[in-house]
């Protein structure tokens, strides 16, 4: 067998390698989905809090109930709680429930001038459970989390000791899931090289033949 013969059966199983990446579906890609999770108002039990909060979590007296949007952020200044300086050292713990159509993945993001963790289904999710004692220092975190079908408990504890009182939770609660894609560039190029190395063996072939004659 002559060198372009092998050339050319070379560029042609190259040929239909690119083919097949640039058609069929091979890369898993995350993408967004038309689902989306379903959150409701979150529970929320204000308390103060006259020890600073450890690692462990934060022990207070209760002050009352309220609620949040499913999304929300709240700007409480450095007035203390209800307007009231006795309770510039205070925090919650909010609950909330989340149904979630189908499999998939879920960006959170929580936000605190001090320290806030969420939990889903009592897994710690995000910590950013910290004391902050720059005044305009705010804190944040964010992850995309797999989810499955079906309804889920959040929970979000928070916490102010100095500073600045921020809090917030956000999601745009659309569900990510992975799709097959093919490589339609990545396949032309491939493909574009077996034609390549085809011409030249032909070409070669073709001049060898005549030279011979």
């Amino acid at each position: 067998m002559s060198i372009f013969k092998t050339v050319f059966i070379v560029g042609t199983i190259i040929l239909i390698i690119g083919v097949i990446i640039a058609v069929v579906p091979f890369k898993e890609e995350m993408v967004t989905s038309e689902y989306t999770a379903q959150i409701s108002d979150w529970t929320v039990s204000w308390y103060y809090i006259p020890i600073e909060p450890t690692k462990d979590g934060f022990t207070g007296s209760f002050l009352e109930n309220s609620t949040f949007p499913p999304v929300f952020e709240v700007d409480l200044g450095i007035g203390g709680l209800f307007g009231e300086w006795l309770y510039s050292t205070f925090g919650f713990i909010a609950r909330a429930d989340m149904e979630v159509p189908v499999d998939g993945y879920i960006k959170f993001e929580i936000m605190s001038g001090d320290g806030a963790r969420l939990y889903i289904d009592g897994e710690l999710i995000i910590d950013i459970w910290e004391t902050r004692w720059d005044l305009q220092e705010v804190g944040s975190g964010s992850k995309v989390v797999e989810v499955s079908a079906g309804k889920h408990r959040l929970e979000l504890w928070w916490y102010q000791w100095r500073g600045w009182a921020i809090a917030a939770f956000n999601t745009d609660r659309k569900i990510m899931v992975f799709e097959k894609k093919a490589e339609p560039i990545l396949g032309l190029g491939v493909a574009c090289l077996g034609v390549a190395l085809i011409a030249i063996a032909r070409i070669k072939t073709s001049r060898s033949s005549t030279s011979r004659m």
